[in-house]
């Protein structure tokens, strides 16, 4: 199993009937990241494994913000605090990555064109399915009230969602 964490990424991935944690942390008395992918199968018998992907990983993180896509089968993260590569130093990201989940589970940094969100650990996010795009509010980091998307119609493409009104508190 994955050994306890919190502050991890989950989804539900419905072709296979499992359920994805990636990254996290553990801290009782040393500070751990993980950038590990784990699959709880469901069904009669429940099992836990450590998933076998391909590509370059991203970093070990915490806290990021996450997606289930479920047309193209992927999982999306945003930002999170910890590293960009394993190996990195530490810092508040604001990079973009997708698991597909359709094969073999393959991780790729995707490079939007326009400007991303500041770095930042959690908030909120959602894949919004009928319009494609990948959406992003608030964050720890300077307490951002800003909303964001990541149009993924086409060409990956980042843009400030603009709203009326009072924007609520941050953090």
């Amino acid at each position: 199993s994955p050994g306890p964490r919190r502050e991890f990424a989950a989804i539900y991935d419905d072709l296979h009937q499992r359920v994805l944690i990636f990254g996290g942390q553990y801290s009782p008395k040393t500070y751990q990241l993980y950038n590990e992918v784990w699959a709880l199968t469901l069904g009669p018998d429940p099992s836990w494994s450590l998933l076998a992907v391909e590509g370059s990983p991203p970093g070990e993180r915490h806290s990021p913000q996450y997606g289930y896509d479920p047309v193209r089968h992927r999982l999306l993260i945003f930002g999170g605090y910890g590293r960009h590569h394993p190996g990195d130093s530490y810092e508040y990201l604001n990079d973009v990555w997708e698991l597909s989940l359709e094969g073999t589970p393959t991780w790729t940094e995707l490079q939007p064109t326009g400007t991303p969100p500041s770095g930042r650990l959690a908030g909120a996010a959602a894949y919004d399915v009928l319009r494609q795009r990948f959406v992003g509010f608030g964050g720890t980091i300077g307490v951002p009230v800003d909303t964001w998307e990541l149009d993924l119609s086409g060409e990956p493409a980042w843009s400030t969602v603009t709203s009326t009104g009072p924007a609520p508190a941050g953090g």
